[in-house]
């Protein structure tokens, strides 16, 4: 095993399906480290966002970094990662075997890729671009006539390329992924490559190299206090993941002393507020698009509804919340002495918002509550993280107690889950 942890560089754009074993050709070496127990970190690069990436003079993915090293093209990693470790994935030891692994990288990165790319990325389904009919109907014709049937030969009767699982099938096996994703590969015409594909994707070293999503990346601000007052709207980010278990990086910049003015930070939030998520090459803003996107894409648990009218029930109470709630649960917090920054204090407008919150936001969400547990009925779900972040600040400021049934659902949804305490915790706590 290598002291030396490695390095990947690779790229995940948001148009990916993750449900499908279609990524950009990192993961062949990412792969590959996974078959052979390679402690590694990857780096995204955002092409799709115009980043280049700063390891490869072109620009481009994968390159791998190993200490004072830099290798670039994704065969060429594979090989080299499976050799440096004497991995049973490279069992080549004489010229011809070495010279037929070769053939197959060649075979692999020209022939097979051009033939699959052509009709993968010319289909109607293309994830981009302005798909050819022409293209496509080529390459799927030589595909049918000339490719196919040749790896067919190739892999005989073997259940893999040479006999045993290697580097070879790593090679060949990722551009069948995105033939078998158009149907290139299938049972009925190509029995052969199907069967082997299934045993492809049944290994362990696929499955969790296809699992591996890189961290969304939250740009946020935390202000600890022994008393869980009230927080940036990051928290309720915090929160919504936490009750899902992903995993973000937190990168923490502060609104009081001018970080979100920065040029850097204004090119991906251009109101200079927080918090800002950044997932692939997705930028988003707002705490609340934030928690849905996050709730819709890493669901666990029902914390995003199934029916079209409970996701229509999240957005208005999510909106109603984001606006005429948070205009005056906020604007009475930031008028009361727990606000922690020192500015100054207007007693009228945090009258006009108390009495707001007591004619109209109170009455309103205790009405939508009812006698259900949660929002939208007898489930959690990310709608109650974005009430909850709220009332909390009812809570602090000592006006929840005219409404009964809110107050008992703050209990449930905020002081009772642990994923709520880790939030208001801050990002530490929450493993960031």
């Amino acid at each position: 095993m290598s002291s030396n942890k490695l390095t990947l560089y690779g790229a995940f754009p948001s148009f990916l399906k993750f449900e499908q074993p279609i990524r950009p050709r990192h993961f062949r070496p990412q792969w590959a480290m996974e078959e052979i127990g390679v402690p590694h970190d990857i780096v995204s690069v955002d092409l799709f966002g115009g980043q280049r990436n700063p390891t490869n003079p072109l620009g481009e993915i994968p390159s791998l970094v190993d200490g004072d090293f830099t290798l670039t093209e994704s065969c060429a990693i594979t090989e080299y990662i499976a050799k440096k470790e004497n991995a049973a994935i490279y069992p080549f030891k004489t010229l011809q075997q070495e010279a037929r692994c070769n053939q197959m990288a060649l075979f692999a990165t020209s022939t097979l890729e051009n033939t699959i790319f052509k009709a993968f990325f010319n289909a109607p389904t293309a994830p981009f671009g302005n798909p050819d009919k022409k293209i496509h109907d080529g390459a799927v014709d030589s595909w049918k006539k000339k490719v196919a049937p040749a790896l067919a030969t190739f892999l005989g009767s073997k259940p893999y390329f040479e006999g045993e699982f290697t580097v070879v099938d790593i090679f060949i096996a990722y551009p069948l992924c995105f033939a078998k994703a158009i149907g290139l590969v299938n049972e009925t015409d190509t029995p052969t490559l199907a069967a082997y594909m299934a045993r492809i994707e049944a290994r362990p070293g696929f499955k969790k190299a296809l699992a591996y999503r890189p961290k969304p990346k939250l740009y946020g601000f935390h202000l600890p206090d022994e008393k869980r007052l009230g927080r940036p709207r990051s928290a309720r980010v915090l929160w919504v993941a936490q009750e899902l278990g992903v995993p973000l990086e937190w990168i923490s910049i502060n609104p009081l002393d001018g970080s979100t003015a920065a040029p850097e930070y204004r090119a991906l939030n251009p109101t200079g507020e927080i918090p800002t998520l950044v997932d692939g090459d997705l930028v988003l803003t707002e705490s609340v698009a934030i928690s849905n996107y996050l709730a819709e894409t890493y669901n666990k648990n029902g914390m995003w509804p199934e029916s079209a009218a409970q996701r229509a029930l999240t957005q208005k109470i999510s909106y109603f919340v984001a606006t005429t709630g948070e205009t005056a649960l906020t604007g009475m917090f930031r008028h009361s002495e727990f606000f922690p920054a020192p500015l100054p204090k207007d007693e009228k407008v945090f009258e006009e918002c108390k009495q707001k919150w007591a004619t109209k936001v109170g009455p309103t969400l205790e009405a939508w509550l009812g006698d259900k547990l949660y929002m939208l009925g007898d489930t959690f779900t990310v709608v109650d993280c974005t009430v909850g972040y709220a009332i909390h600040f009812a809570h602090v400021l000592g006006v929840l107690s005219d409404f009964p049934k809110l107050k008992a659902y703050h209990k449930r949804v905020c002081l009772d889950r642990g994923a709520w305490a880790n939030a208001w915790d801050g990002p530490e706590k929450c493993g960031c």
